[in-house]
């Protein structure tokens, strides 16, 4: 196995902490009473409302830790009601469905995670050659041993056989240039999954309740419990760590990948007990000469636990940005499942190969079509001719991008739809990194139904003969819009004949002007009344080859005079005298005694006026 080590300098300014978005999750609470309640979770690491099948949202009350359903106050705040969940119809006591908690307690939410202490301007390590990640398991005081052995949690990090896991994902998207090693602790032998165990109960790493008096009571205290947890269970296997595992591959004095796997599964009202990724801020743990920075704190009985996840979540360590919405306004989808880094599945798709090229540094050229012509293109799966730019001659900060995409192998079988064929994205250079604070969005799928303000359907954003989606303009569905601060316009691309997909699919582009050639130049019918006659005329495009012609006919309307002197002008204006029109109507306006008199000797002198 050859390994190609390459570094390149950082060309983007990329914080450390980013979130995954989750839907309807399906999970059980307990009411303290033992009642047992079936909801869903919604949401990410900032913010997430624990809801019935009907979408009616239900907290947690902390004064007796029982869950409710909830109101929303003036404020926007979510309000636990008088009704306690499973013990009466919300709709019918007046609720309202679908309430989540407002965009600014979202925002303090992100603040919280995004402070000037944790942030880093930096990849937490190299896209190519070797990382050696350190991945700690940890159990509380009264909790049992991890019941499965260490080798099935190591497969969702790395496998010697051909199946998907974060070692073999990252081998794939990154051409066989990237290589990602995980290294256990603390070290275990005979397959016993030994973990740390710290000295408090699980209760003390969950809010204060009034069946909780152990539990952590402001934002401040919970980053002390959690920074102290983690510190110590570094600290403890930290001697294990083999100095000939190169841990700061790049060389900035930071470990380039940490994670926790905490036993148990994630606390539906625990920020803390909730998976995320976060940084270290508040304690120094160096490990063979590195600090211990960012991490990614997980649960080992949850949905979060596989594959897709931990594929989006270490591709934040290489730099990538989220492409999902943190919140939208109820903007549409920018991307969807054709990029992890936005609707990620399990096993996961690809990265798209813009996200490739600009974060992950696998694809090394971004080139650009600038003459017209008919080009081909390769599946994603290749590391040459995948990708292509297209300017827009209508915009200075937004360009598109042309890739081909396959449904094939382990990963990128699970693009959305059945379809395989060209995928169009439209670029925003005035947008920033990534989709999180879209709109504006750094990067936009189009598909057959978008817009603005419509989502359509993902699965119909593939080009190919084969389903008789061959061309993006325009006039087009989808057209290729802009974004244009919102207020949208054409983008002026003009791709046409897409091929079947096949090995590879082409295209056409076209940037020539269109030239109207109307023959005859002119029509003339002499009709007598109940007379009908057809003449032909015929518009010809006789610009350059491939280019689209969009035109429109206007039956002139009724001429507002029965004997008119002349028209139609420019503005389809006609004109007459009131000598030669019966029936005209005027008014004379009088003006005497408000003019200047001026004289004039002959026609070709001026006069001034006094």
């Amino acid at each position: 196995m050859k390994l190609f080590k390459r570094f390149t300098p950082i060309f983007v300014s990329i914080s450390a902490i980013f979130a995954t978005w989750f839907d309807d999750i399906p999970r059980t609470i307990t009411q303290p009473n033992g009642e047992i309640i079936d909801c869903f979770v919604t949401g990410d690491q900032y913010g997430r409302r624990l809801h019935d099948a009907n979408d009616f949202t239900m907290i947690m009350n902390p004064e007796d830790g029982y869950y409710y359903y909830a109101y929303s106050d003036f404020n926007g705040d979510l309000i636990p009601s008088d009704l306690v969940v499973g013990h009466g119809d919300p709709e019918a006591y007046g609720l309202t469905s679908g309430l989540s908690i407002s965009l600014e307690e979202y925002q303090r939410n992100k603040t919280f995670y995004h402070n000037p202490e944790s942030s880093r301007e930096t990849r937490d390590a190299p896209t190519s050659g070797v990382i050696s990640q350190i991945n700690v398991f940890i159990r509380f005081v009264d909790d049992p041993e991890f019941i499965q052995p260490r080798s099935y949690y190591d497969a969702v990090f790395q496998t010697d056989e051909d199946e998907p896991s974060l070692r073999h994902y990252f081998w794939e998207v990154s051409y066989n240039t990237l290589l990602v090693n995980t290294y256990h602790f603390p070290e275990t032998t005979d397959d016993i999954n030994t973990s740390y165990q710290d000295l408090h109960p699980r209760s003390y790493y969950e809010p204060y309740s009034g069946t909780n008096p152990n539990g952590y009571q402001d934002s401040n205290e919970r980053t002390q419990r959690e920074h102290t947890l983690l510190a110590n269970a570094l600290n403890s296997i930290a001697s294990q760590v083999s100095p000939l595992y190169d841990i700061d591959a790049n060389d900035d004095g930071l470990v380039d990948a940490v994670s926790f796997v905490i036993y148990g599964g994630p606390g539906d009202w625990a920020d803390l007990l909730w998976p995320h990724r976060w940084s270290l801020y508040t304690q120094t743990v160096m490990i063979n000469g590195a600090q211990v920075w960012d991490y990614l704190f997980m649960l080992s009985e949850s949905w979060y636990f596989n594959v897709g996840v931990l594929c989006h979540e270490f591709f934040h360590v290489l730099g990538a940005p989220d492409l999902y919405h943190y919140d939208g306004g109820g903007a549409p989808v920018a991307v969807g499942g054709w990029d992890v880094m936005d609707a990620n599945t399990n096993p996961p798709q690809y990265p798209s190969a813009f996200m490739k090229w600009k974060y992950g540094d696998w694809l090394e050229d971004l080139p650009e079509i600038t003459e017209s012509g008919t080009y081909s293109i390769n599946p994603l799966q290749q590391q040459e001719n995948a990708i292509y730019k297209i300017a827009s001659a209508n915009s200075e900060t937004e360009y598109f991008v042309v890739e081909y995409r396959r449904k094939e192998g382990l990963y990128d079988i699970n693009t959305p739809g059945n379809r395989n064929g060209l995928v169009v994205y439209r670029i925003n250079t005035s947008a920033g990194n990534g989709n999180a604070q879209g709109p504006p969005d750094e990067i936009y799928c189009y598909r057959s139904g978008g817009t603005l303000t419509n989502n359509g359907s993902f699965d119909l954003a593939p080009y190919s003969s084969d389903y008789g989606h061959t061309s993006l303009n325009d006039g087009t569905n989808p057209a290729c819009f802009l974004y244009n601060s919102g207020n949208g316009g054409d983008g002026g691309l003009n791709m046409l004949n897409v091929t079947s997909a096949d090995e590879s699919i082409s295209f056409t582009v076209s940037f020539g002007v269109p030239e109207i050639e109307v023959n005859p130049g002119e029509l003339n019918f002499n009709l007598t009344s109940g007379d009908f006659e057809n003449q032909t005329v015929t518009l010809t495009n006789v610009g350059e080859a491939e280019t689209q012609l969009n035109y429109s006919i206007n039956v002139a309307g009724d001429i507002p005079f029965t004997n008119p002197q002349g028209g139609p002008d420019g503005g389809n204006y006609y004109w007459t005298s009131s000598a030669e029109e019966p029936g005209m109507e005027y008014e004379w306006i009088d003006i005497e005694d408000n003019a200047t008199q001026l004289n004039f000797t002959h026609n070709d002198l001026f006069a001034d006026s006094p």
